[in-house]
């Protein structure tokens, strides 16, 4: 639409001398070059958030998860749908772990409420019994309800203190991280002290700290080591804080996917009404958090491929056309005692400019949203200096191979020939 109306206005001499109309330096920069720049810009955009994705991706898949999440599987239910008692539930998980136990190739059984990397989740503020308001003697944590096993299940280890044990323990039990135990106790030992909590219903409860565990990821890959308080959800069932219910881990031996039946045939055996639901390994469940970097990467770079090869189809028509139109003038030129060399360096520079002036544009804008993105990315930052060079030099060489083909044409361009063009 913009050339058809452009023509529809054309200054009369200029177009009878064969001229391009020269009001205006953005008139004189040419629509077509503008369209040029803007590829060039959007193309470096797309390729370095591709980049960057790709390099998060790589980096998340290395991450040190403080767990072991192989050989595990996972199945949920939820008692509550069903009004079972607090009684009744803890009843059902004890012989449900017997059950299960007893099957080929389980190493150990354990219950979870909300599983780690589910981003979503429960935050308590925890302070110390004896805690004066003092900033260090107060954290806020998040919150997990486990089973006896839990630990060993996950491959967590426990630095110091002792697993929960169905047998001993109730309800005013827990175990924190290293990160909590230095956050809520300083240098001060916490094994036996208390911390205090208000539960949802407002009331304070008191857990005595029996364990301190390693430090493992909560809820996302990309975050700081996180205060972490874990309950013991055989005591206290109906505690259970989470939308999802109730989910077993059984830790096995063999290939995980193998004993889904077995276990859900168990499940049925004590109560065939109870559904089952987020059937899946955890390592299944870990790959999930990784489907962010992932799509970005596909999409971006396919994206950002698109956009390379528009730019390069743009400058390679930009400066064929450009040729084209000031052949008489190179053939003067060339007539008049410039070299090819000479002629070759000017079509080179103009098609350089364009596109030194699309990568400026596209290196400030992918900055600034790389700023927006950081929050996304992995042990990379938003201005990865490796990522966005490695781009300008792939946009770089897909320029210099458009701008070339025209650039050679240009200095092979016969003088005799060109003054009798038009």
């Amino acid at each position: 639409l913009a050339p058809a109306l452009g023509s529809t206005g054309p200054e009369l001499v200029s177009a009878l001398k064969g001229e391009s109309p020269g009001r205006g330096r953005l008139r004189a920069f040419g629509l077509r070059n503008i369209l040029v720049v803007v590829q060039v810009a959007l193309s470096l955009v797309l390729l370095a958030g591709a980049g960057l994705f790709l390099r998060s991706l790589q980096n998340a898949s290395s991450i040190d998860l403080g767990m072991k999440p192989d050989h595990i599987l996972l199945m949920a239910f939820d008692p509550k749908l069903h009004d079972y008692s607090r009684d009744k539930t803890r009843q059902f998980l004890s012989t449900l772990r017997e059950r299960v136990s007893a099957l080929p190739g389980v190493r150990s059984v354990s219950y979870v409420d909300t599983l780690p990397l589910s981003i979503g989740g429960v935050n308590f503020d925890f302070q110390t019994a004896n805690g004066k308001g003092s900033k260090s003697e107060s954290a806020n944590a998040d919150v997990y309800n486990v089973g006896s096993a839990y630990f060993q299940a996950m491959g967590i280890p426990l630095l110091r203190g002792r697993d929960f044990n169905p047998q001993i323990d109730d309800e005013h039990v827990a175990i924190i991280n290293e990160t909590m135990a230095r956050n809520l106790f300083g240098n001060e030992d916490p094994m036996g002290r208390e911390m205090i909590t208000a539960s949802p219903v407002s009331e304070k409860t008191a857990y005595t700290i029996i364990g301190i565990a390693r430090n493992s990821k909560s809820r996302t890959l990309g975050e700081k080591p996180a205060n972490c308080a874990y309950l013991f959800l055989e005591a206290a069932p109906d505690k259970v804080f989470s939308f999802f219910g109730i989910s077993v881990l059984v830790k096995t031996s063999v290939s995980p996917q193998s004993l889904t039946h077995p276990v859900r045939s168990q499940i049925a055996a004590l109560d065939p009404t109870l559904a089952v639901f987020n059937t899946e390994t955890m390592q299944e469940h870990v790959d999930k958090s990784l489907l962010l970097p992932r799509l970005s990467a596909l999409l971006l770079g396919i994206f950002g491929t698109v956009g390379l090869t528009l730019a390069a189809i743009g400058l390679y028509g930009v400066m064929s056309f450009s040729v084209r139109r000031r052949t008489r003038e190179i053939g003067i030129r060339m007539a008049l005692g410039a070299n090819p060399s000479g002629v070759l360096r000017m079509v080179l520079r103009q098609g350089f400019i364009l596109t030194g002036v699309g990568l400026a544009i596209g290196l400030g804008v992918a900055l600034a949203l790389g700023r927006f993105a950081a929050s996304f990315l992995y042990g990379v930052n938003g201005a990865d200096r490796l990522t966005f060079v490695a781009v300008t030099l792939v946009l770089l060489a897909a320029a210099l191979a458009a701008i070339v083909v025209p650039a050679r044409r240009a200095a092979h361009v016969e003088p005799t020939t060109a003054l009798h063009y038009e």
